[in-house]
């Protein structure tokens, strides 16, 4: 099998020897297995529910759109970037991350809830409900105390970012507890715009490092005004399509509109300096590059929605959500996975097919909708999304158990 090999950088934090398993070593082994997991099986019970056949008939509770979304959003995508943060932290602030019991609690309480939101019956959602909102309050802190006490002040940032999704988690389920589905659904689409800001926050920070040090003969080009524009814009579509409930008139959409183009336009603007087609020849590179065009497009698919019916807003959405929240995650996992036991960061051709998978994922769901097939781009993103993900967990379950490398025989 071939293998593209791409420089670790230099400077990665090399944790304590574990006490225990080394499973529970850092948050990202646990919680990337374990969302992973749960993103297959969160996307087959949604397809079953589509078909008519449904996990349970409970749905009184949690709208079954509202726990899809939920579930996809706080229950897989929130816990893959609080796992990537909490493992980040210790680079980044020199200290040790939560590990050991504290993470196997935190674990605990995140399955826990899972199961509850699954079960969808009036007292397991209640106590769901309690759970992940402790859940977040753990994260929070866990990070909170490092980076405070460090006086690491880059990284105060994700402290308010955590904090902001915590707050739309338990506004959302409880307005859809209240029957206020339309608001829970409005808050569930904000939620995928506070990730798109995640991914551009961090995409700005590794995307062009990693491309220098690993595509041949790359010079990516940052330019601060730039990336401080692109971040500070897309913000500000979270909060304008958040502000949208409360008031819509012809004059928002359009601004909106322009708005939403623009920031798409601005952010593919600032990935052409990074020089994605640098990268074709490393699938660890172009999966990063690819799933970050796919948030620009998805901004622009979005602005065009806002005054053009030919294109929905869910359908463009989705080109967020699927080709760059998951397909970023799916890049991200893989590497940060690599990195953080101690191995080469190398993929082969099986990993390059999974990355594949959730890009074709993303943009058949939000194309073929647009040319009037919903049940097939349904059907075909949600197999790809299965095989993408299923690759990574059969691929990455031996390495995420295993002890570091550079312990073995220590």
């Amino acid at each position: 099998m071939a293998l593209i090999q791409i420089q670790q950088p230099n400077n990665l934090q090399q944790p304590q020897k574990p006490k225990g398993h080394p499973f529970w070593e850092l948050a990202f082994r646990p919680w990337f297995l374990l969302a992973s997991v749960w993103s297959v099986l969160a996307i087959t019970i949604w397809m079953g529910f589509l078909h008519g056949k449904p996990l349970t008939h409970q749905w009184h509770m949690l709208n079954p759109l509202v726990w899809h979304t939920h579930e996809m959003i706080f229950g897989f995508a929130a816990t893959v970037a609080a796992g990537f943060v909490l493992t980040a932290v210790q680079t980044w602030t020199n200290q040790p991350s939560i590990n050991g019991k504290p993470l196997m609690l935190l674990t605990a309480i995140w399955l826990i809830a899972r199961v509850c939101f699954a079960l969808n019956e009036t007292s397991s959602i209640y106590l769901g409900f309690a759970l992940q909102m402790l859940w977040w309050l753990g994260v929070i802190y866990s990070y909170s105390k490092l980076v405070l006490k460090a006086n690491n002040k880059r990284n105060y940032i994700f402290i308010g970012l955590f904090s902001l999704m915590m707050i739309a988690n338990a506004t959302l389920l409880l307005a859809d507890l209240q029957q206020n589905i339309p608001m829970a659904i409005h808050l569930a689409q904000t939620s995928v715009l506070i990730f798109a800001l995640l991914i551009s926050l961090i995409g700005g920070r590794v995307i062009g490092f990693f491309t220098k040090n690993g595509a041949p003969h790359s010079n990516p080009q940052q330019y601060p005004m730039l990336n401080l524009a692109s971040n500070l814009l897309t913000a500000i579509c979270a909060i304008g399509l958040f502000l949208t409930y409360f008031s819509q008139t012809h004059i928002i959409w359009y601004m909106l509109s322009g708005l939403f183009i623009g920031t798409g336009i601005l952010q593919t603007i600032r990935l052409i300096g990074w020089q994605p087609h640098k990268t074709l020849k490393v699938p660890l590179l172009w999966s990063l590059h690819a799933t970050y065009l796919a948030m620009s497009l998805g901004l622009i698919l979005m602005g065009i929605s806002f005054v053009r019916e030919s294109i929905t807003f869910s359908d463009a959405l989705h080109l967020i959500t699927v080709g760059s929240i998951g397909g970023m995650i799916l890049a991200m996992i893989a590497r940060v996975s690599l990195g953080h036991t101690g191995r080469m960061i190398i993929v082969g051709h099986t990993m390059a097919i999974a990355f594949s998978a959730l890009i074709i994922a993303g943009l058949s769901r939000s194309l073929l909708a647009v040319f009037g097939m919903p049940q097939l781009s349904w059907k075909i993103s949600a197999a790809l999304w299965i095989i993408g993900f299923m690759i990574f967990v059969v691929v990455y379950t031996p390495i995420l158990l295993a002890p570091r490398k550079d312990r073995i025989g220590c």
